[in-house]
């Protein structure tokens, strides 16, 4: 790669991991904002489900995701939500508990909040951040 595109990709990846790093930062924040003013129930993981990969990787190489579900109690009324972010290994197995926090006037929107859950969103915050200065670094010796 020449010299003169060094500068374009390094604006295209920040402009993309830019907004990845967005999600990561607005899902932690939305973390810390429901460990403080949310209610806390004990939940269970009730299903992991394991599947494949899709992606333009040949069947050979593509990996197995977990997805994983969590049944929760409030008032006798049971709910039921799904942990966004599938992952490899599974975070969690079938049968555990796990505490869920939920806003009052919304229980049907409970999440995880552990610290697994901010490890994960972590890592997905800070992972942009050290891709763009590798490429910085990058740029900056070639030039």
């Amino acid at each position: 790669m020449n010299n003169t595109n060094w500068p374009l990709l390094l604006t295209a990846t920040t402009i993309v991991f830019g907004g990845v790093t967005i999600f990561g930062a607005i899902q932690l924040l939305s973390l810390a904002r429901l460990l403080k003013h949310g209610v806390m129930v004990t939940g269970e993981i009730s299903k992991v489900t394991r599947y494949r990969e899709q992606g333009i990787r040949n069947s050979e190489n593509r990996s197995d995701l977990y997805s994983v579900s969590v049944r929760y109690l409030i008032n006798d009324h049971e709910y039921n939500i799904d942990i966004p972010l599938d992952t490899n290994p599974p975070f969690y197995t079938q049968g555990k508990s796990v505490p869920v926090y939920y806003y009052r006037d919304r229980p049907e929107r409970g999440r995880v909040v552990c610290a697994r859950e901010f490890v994960k969103w972590l890592i997905l915050t800070l992972a942009p951040f050290t891709t763009v200065a590798a490429l910085f670094f990058i740029w900056i010796r070639v030039t």
